[in-house]
């Protein structure tokens, strides 16, 4: 049963999207022995991050004022932030590993050009394949999708007419659209290498799935 709305929200910007961003400009300053000793589950929000966290919620409570049936939150601490300063009125998360984060094995927590060495070392002369290539020693998005699939089901305790509310991941987030859109392997891979602007996640972003009209509040199905 597919619920009657479905919101993924995007964590809000964490440190390693802030050292990430700034690595691919040149700038290693944040990659410090102490920061790439963490794990990333370990990743904080920055402070811009808990800025869009908070207008992710205020942004839920104006478009919808009801109660989510069921709320899961990827166990990583930058999605756990997200989920409490979103303060969803008697919000029960529920903890989910299927949710957590692409695991980029040896990638994780490395500079752009640590990070393009690794992967050409892996790859050769093979060509990456942006759904099917994973990361040296980590998962492609192909992974991901399949360990999602069974979340997808969603199960016999929700009902037709249920809202679910979901805070996870960018990878995550697009794996769901892969299934959800039925989006084939060679078109994520074109889409993501011309980086489509449609076909981003920002952090702090909802994407939505509902059946609920627009104008008149109504399950459209239903109108049918």
């Amino acid at each position: 049963m597919f619920p009657l709305e479905l919101d993924l929200v995007r964590h809000g910007e964490s440190e390693s999207n802030v050292a990430n961003s700034r690595t691919r400009h040149g700038d290693d300053s944040d990659f410090t022995p102490e920061f790439m000793a963490r794990h990333s589950t370990e990743l904080r929000l920055s402070n811009r991050g808990k800025l869009q966290a908070a207008a992710t919620r205020e942004w839920l409570k104006s478009s919808n004022p009801n109660i989510f049936e069921r709320i899961d939150v990827s166990p990583y601490a930058r999605a756990l932030e997200t989920a409490g300063i979103l303060d969803l009125p008697g919000a029960q998360w529920n903890i989910d590993y299927r949710l957590r984060e692409r695991d980029h094995g040896s990638m994780e927590n490395v500079t752009h050009s640590e990070r393009q060495r690794l992967m050409k070392a892996f790859l050769g002369s093979q060509q990456i394949h942006r759904f099917y290539t994973p990361m040296p020693q980590g998962e492609s998005i192909a992974d991901v999708c399949n360990r999602l699939r069974s979340f997808c089901s969603f199960g016999n305790d929700i009902g037709e007419k249920d809202r679910v509310l979901i805070v996870a991941h960018g990878d995550v987030i697009q794996s769901f659209r892969i299934i959800f859109e039925q989006i084939l392997p060679d078109q994520f891979h074109v889409s993501s290498s011309m980086n489509e602007r449609s076909f981003r996640i920002g952090n702090g972003q909802v994407v939505q799935y509902t059946r609920v009209n627009p104008e008149n509040q109504t399950d459209i199905l239903k109108d049918r």
